[in-house]
């Protein structure tokens, strides 16, 4: 089948196309993915203690590898994903720290377990915060949420969301 030049001014980009025979390697699915959050309870963290943060609905999840109760992501498949979580805290904080961050736990301890991090010393009241991250992820690695404060009690996350996504490569 010979090729032939197709002129710019030739196409009418309104018109409809069909194409006949097969087109490789357009398009594709971000998939396996998941969306989690956390709305209407607020999830305790107590002081000086780090926790996984979980979550109260499933958006989505296109493979069953997320558990809302227990935060954990389970990889179905290797590859290359994106995370990304957000939080929000109830109106009681004031002094010490907080951290929110994503982290491969499987991986704990082999340098591959680094994850995105945010870190909060100068807040009043409210504090909202964000992180992501693309990761080289094997099948079964466990992602999660981990958060720790250091207020000098307890304190509270107000909503939270958290998902992800394998990057189509």
């Amino acid at each position: 089948m010979a090729i032939t030049k197709i002129q710019s001014e030739s196409l009418n980009l309104a018109d409809d196309f069909a194409f006949t025979g097969t087109i490789t390697g357009a398009g594709g699915t971000n998939t396996p993915a998941f969306s989690a959050r956390r709305e209407n309870n607020q999830q305790s963290l107590a002081n000086q203690t780090t926790v996984t943060a979980t979550y109260e609905i499933e958006d989505f999840d296109t493979n069953n590898a997320f558990n809302p109760s227990t935060g954990v992501y389970t990889v179905p498949e290797t590859g290359r994903y994106f995370f990304a979580s957000s939080f929000m805290t109830d109106g009681s904080w004031s002094g010490g720290f907080l951290d929110w961050n994503l982290q491969n736990s499987t991986r704990t301890g082999s340098g591959d377990n680094l994850y995105a991090g945010y870190r909060n010393t100068s807040y009043n009241s409210r504090v909202l915060g964000s992180v992501s991250w693309i990761a080289n992820c094997s099948a079964n690695d466990e992602i999660k949420n981990l958060v720790y404060q250091d207020s000098g009690g307890t304190k509270y996350i107000a909503v939270s969301w958290f998902g992800g996504f394998k990057i189509i490569e």
